[in-house]
């Protein structure tokens, strides 16, 4: 069980798109398409980052006497629970942030096929951040702009 450290926290989740084209790398956040600059890497290197991109989404929660820890605890003043690296847009479940987040003709690379959701939604993996508290989770007085 986690111990409230502080009011906020928030860990982030990680999945990754695949391309449907081979040669370019790019992923649109609201509507704002951007491109990787192009760097002198190896062909086999580049060949894997045409193919995928990887995303992070940051889920934020707070913490309520005697109940424990919960995004539903989010104040009127703070954004939706999921929010993405990169991006000032947030979301209610990770299937709104998918639906955001994965620009035309991706596809996620690790879709439910034959596997049990988890609690984020198939294919999202928690990624425990550097200095992270119990099970890659961060705490902080209020939540930063950025949720780095």
């Amino acid at each position: 069980a986690r111990e409230p450290a502080s009011t906020p926290e928030f860990f982030s989740i990680h999945s990754t798109v695949v391309s449907p084209e081979k040669a370019k790398n790019r992923l649109s956040f609201g509507g704002a398409e951007s491109s990787q600059p192009p760097t002198p890497k190896s062909a086999e290197v580049e060949k894997a980052e045409a193919l995928c991109s990887d995303i992070e989404l940051f889920v934020c929660e707070r913490y309520r006497i005697p109940s424990g820890w919960s995004s539903s605890y989010l104040l009127p003043t703070d954004r939706h629970a999921f929010r993405a690296r990169g991006c000032n847009a947030a979301w209610q479940s990770p299937a709104e942030a998918e639906e955001f987040l994965l620009a035309p003709g991706w596809s996620w690379a690790d879709p439910c096929e034959g596997e049990t959701e988890q609690a984020y939604g198939c294919g999202w993996q928690v990624n425990p951040a550097d200095g992270s508290g119990v099970d890659g989770w961060s705490y902080g007085v209020n939540f930063t702009s950025s949720f780095e």
